[in-house]
């Protein structure tokens, strides 16, 4: 990731937007937000990293613990990776826990300049 600029959320920091405001006038392009989360708190989960996506002009790729056998939380193993448009790109989960993207940086630049991002990017 030689030229990058990446941030890091640490799994509940993300419900927190403007700590993902900051990390983007920072120039993060790249945010990642590793969590350890319940299968109950997926939906929420996958609109909120959306939402940072779009508002930021960021990728965001967040990835979560597995089920365990000595955990009280069912933990779904789900991950997401975003486009800087809020796409949804690829999801992994327990039947498919290894994934992988192609990051096109030029897609950044190319959405900050478009609505809502550049309004607060001036």
């Amino acid at each position: 990731m030689a030229g990058w600029k990446c941030g890091v959320l640490l799994c509940t920091d993300a419900m927190f937007l403007e700590d993902a405001r900051e990390l983007r006038a920072q120039g993060a392009e790249v945010i990642f937000v590793p969590r350890a989360t319940s299968r109950a708190c997926d939906n929420l989960w996958h609109d909120t990293l959306s939402l940072i996506a779009r508002h930021n002009g960021c990728y965001v790729i967040s990835s979560n613990r597995s089920r365990s056998e000595n955990s009280l939380i069912d933990f779904s193993g789900l991950g997401f990776a975003f486009s800087p448009e809020g796409k949804l790109l690829v999801h992994a989960d327990e039947k498919n826990p290894r994934v992988t993207i192609d990051i096109d940086i030029d897609a950044v630049a190319k959405q900050r300049n478009e609505y809502p991002v550049y309004l607060s990017f001036r």
